[in-house]
């Protein structure tokens, strides 16, 4: 059942995935996309234009944002070439999306990789004694390059709130359904979409406080470049085959909703055999425990202490 969350009037309930949401008016809205030249993003980009937002991209692909730039106009879309793994770059990225009205609405913390995974071990490594150092960079990019997204947002959206008392917005973390489930041999990419959704959990009790609604995307395969052309075959041969990007920008819009106002929601973009009518569904995972259960006990137990400022 769809609650409210205490004075804020944002919705904490299941989504209701079987029918569309109310249309999104973005105008005079201004938000961030990371990771928005291309794939997923790119289609973040065009949603969020076409609702009425300007729109910022944070992105090493120069030539993929100024395409964007070229098909949407320099006055709605602008880009600020940006490796989320530097905080300078954030740092640029968000003073770059201030440029137009001094505020941002829309936090998109979408950038993210998927490659070979340097934590498992490799046949000539058990001739050593002591393998290699391994590369974290899937780590970086997809978890610690959220974290200074979050920052920089959090940061940008409490002072709006300190000067406008009815100052709304919204962070998205895109995340994966690597989150939720068990994906053989890629340790980092599933620890990384299980962090956000531990960052989930972590705001979706403050965030309110502020004016800041927080939620999680969570795909299933889609046909992208983030996928090799191996694994895009074996996909393609299953039963349940791809989610579609499209799909995955409706499922962005529903928790952007300034109507709808969704809150600590997880949507799941699934291939259209698992959700016929929207192609996501909300998974219903992330909400705190009924009391009488043991999660539940414990967490109020958690939330009453007082616990000091820097633990």
């Amino acid at each position: 059942m769809t609650t409210k969350s205490g004075q804020s009037g944002f919705s904490r309930g299941p989504i209701n995935c079987t029918i569309t949401g109310p249309k999104n008016d973005l105008k005079g809205k201004v938000a961030i996309v990371t990771g928005g030249s291309n794939g997923i993003g790119a289609e973040y980009v065009k949603r969020l234009v076409q609702a009425g937002a300007r729109v910022c991209i944070g992105d090493v692909d120069e030539a993929g944002a100024l395409a964007l730039q070229e098909k949407f106009g320099a006055d709605q879309v602008s880009f600020s070439k940006c490796s989320v793994t530097s905080w300078e770059d954030q740092v640029a990225l968000f003073r770059e999306a201030r440029t137009h009205t001094g505020n941002i609405d829309i936090v998109i913390a979408n950038a993210g990789i998927a490659a070979e995974d340097e934590i498992n071990i490799r046949d000539y490594e058990l001739d050593v004694k002591v393998p290699p150092k391994p590369e974290l960079r899937t780590l970086n990019i997809n978890l610690i390059g959220v974290f200074y997204t979050t920052k920089l947002a959090l940061h940008q959206f409490q002072r709006q709130r300190r000067t406008d008392a009815k100052a709304e917005s919204v962070l998205i973390l895109q995340g994966s359904l690597a989150g939720y489930l068990s994906i053989p041999n890629v340790p980092q990419y599933n620890a990384s979409k299980y962090g956000l959704r531990g960052m989930l959990r972590a705001l979706v009790l403050s965030s309110p406080s502020y004016g800041t609604r927080v939620n999680y995307i969570a795909p299933w395969f889609i046909s992208t470049a983030i996928l090799s052309p191996r694994m895009q075959g074996v996909l393609a041969s299953t039963a349940d085959g791809f989610a579609t990007i499209e799909d995955a920008g409706s499922a962005m819009m529903r928790v952007v909703s300034f109507e709808e106002k969704n809150h600590g929601r997880t949507l799941a973009v699934v291939p259209r055999v698992h959700s016929k009518e929207m192609g996501y569904v909300d998974l219903d995972q992330d909400d705190f425990g009924p009391k009488e259960s043991f999660l539940g006990l414990m967490q109020e137990r958690l939330l009453g202490l007082k616990p000091p400022s820097n633990l």
